[in-house]
């Protein structure tokens, strides 16, 4: 049962509305407040693409040098080629902007130094302006040289103060200042620049990458990572392939070195704090004439996994010679009559995992592994003889009773003929 004034409601709903309008509600109409405002978008400029048509070096329109001056006043460009050959330098060629360069490949394309005083690529820091990325794949360089006899003038090919990437990129036959004090005989690493490569080659039996520090690389400071590389047959004073001074290394991915000769490390000198890492790498065939046939870790950090070294030889530490942190594991090391053992360990700390050592002999009487701890509470009595002094480690005597006499601090000891801390500014 409904009251009235449901039943009217009611009544008034099912009322047939056919003709009748509908009363129109008055509405105000509503303002819209549109404030003007600036929407940043995105960037849509093209990048450039400078193609090099010729094998000239004279900066005419369509040759190598012309495309790197219009890279320079435009970042983010790229530079392509459609002649295959040999471009013949002058002088060096200056990269001060990001850009792509992209050869024919390294049998197609070959990018050749004047030789001495000139290497190839300068690729410096403008100072004031951000860092830039340059890419390099698909070419060679060679002949590359630097002339001064300074850590300043290094770097045969390339000389690298940016994030460089290389591709698909051979380097051989540079040299930097060959029998002086430069750095970085195919690429000087320096200021603290970042190096990336990737499926290059630094090296040739024929014609070797030269240099007193880092034949085929020497890094300063800044990150290098190495992945399917392949580094043969170059030469130093000092780390016979890479000569690495602070910063980290690493090498992955099936990267081979081998046929590497120098006095100290023949295939990697790792200095004082640096960090070396390499995994799944292969070190074949490398040699020095002092210590570290394969690796010399001078006071750094070196960390190796799934490696394998052979074919070494060194008066001192055949395999590898450590005066800092060494850790090996799931590596194997075979040696052979006369290469001076397998790891020699000089006041450092070597581990050991899963790893494998075997035929190892030396004329000295050393075998799989060489380890001098220093023992407190002895110091260690400098040789008047500075020759002498790292040669003769036993050369002790004690500081008295504890408690009676206070203690020196130990003292690492130092080769005098070792590279001292150069800066590459």
């Amino acid at each position: 049962m409904y009251c009235s004034s449901e039943r009217n409601w009611l009544t008034r709903w099912l009322r047939p509305t056919v003709g009748r309008e509908r009363p129109q509600r008055s509405r105000k109409a509503r303002r819209r407040c549109c404030a003007p405002r600036v929407e940043l978008l995105e960037d849509r400029t093209v990048p450039s693409n400078y193609t090099v048509t010729n094998l000239l070096d004279d900066g005419s329109a369509g040759s190598l040098r012309q495309a790197i001056l219009a890279a320079n006043a435009d970042p983010g460009s790229t530079i392509t080629f459609t002649q295959a050959g040999t471009i013949q330098l002058a002088s060096q060629l200056s990269v001060t902007a990001s850009r792509r360069i992209t050869g024919l490949g390294v049998d197609q394309l070959t990018i050749r130094g004047l030789g001495n005083p000139y290497r190839i690529f300068d690729i410096a820091h403008v100072s004031g302006q951000p860092t830039i990325d340059v890419e390099m794949d698909s070419l060679t360089l060679t002949h590359g040289r630097t002339g001064l006899n300074t850590l300043n003038d290094g770097g045969g090919a390339i000389r690298n103060s940016e994030r460089l990437t290389l591709t698909d990129v051979k380097i051989t036959d540079s040299w930097a200042a060959a029998g002086g004090s430069s750095a970085g005989g195919g690429i000087c690493n320096r200021n603290g620049g970042t190096l990336t490569l990737s499926n290059c080659i630094l090296g040739d039996a024929a014609n070797p990458n030269k240099a007193t520090y880092g034949g085929g690389i020497a890094n300063y400071g800044g990150p290098v990572t190495l992945t399917n590389c392949i580094l043969p047959g170059n030469t130093a004073s000092y780390g016979g392939a890479i000569y690495k001074e602070g910063g980290t290394l690493t090498l992955t991915n099936n990267c081979t070195l081998s046929g590497s000769t120098a006095n100290y490390g023949g295939t990697i000198y790792n200095y004082v704090g640096a960090t070396l890492t390499l995994s799944n790498t292969l070190l074949s065939g490398n040699s020095a004439t002092q210590e570290g046939g394969s690796i010399d870790n001078y006071y750094g950090t070196a960390t190796l996994t799934d490696c394998t070294l052979s074919g070494y030889a060194a008066e001192n530490g055949g395999g590898t010679a450590s005066y800092g942190t060494l850790t090996l594991s799931n590596s194997t090391l075979l040696g052979s009559s006369n290469n001076g053992g397998g790891i020699s360990n000089t006041y450092g700390t070597v581990t050991l995992t899963n790893s494998t050592l075997s035929g190892h002999k030396s004329a000295n009487g050393q075998s799989g592994i060489q380890n001098l701890q220093r023992q407190l509470p002895f110091r260690r009595r400098r040789s008047p003889d500075p020759l002498r002094r790292h040669r003769n480690p036993h050369r002790l005597h004690p500081v008295g009773q504890l408690g009676q006499r206070r203690r020196r601090r130990h003292r690492q000891p130092r080769h005098d003929n070792r590279p001292q801390r150069h800066p590459v500014g």
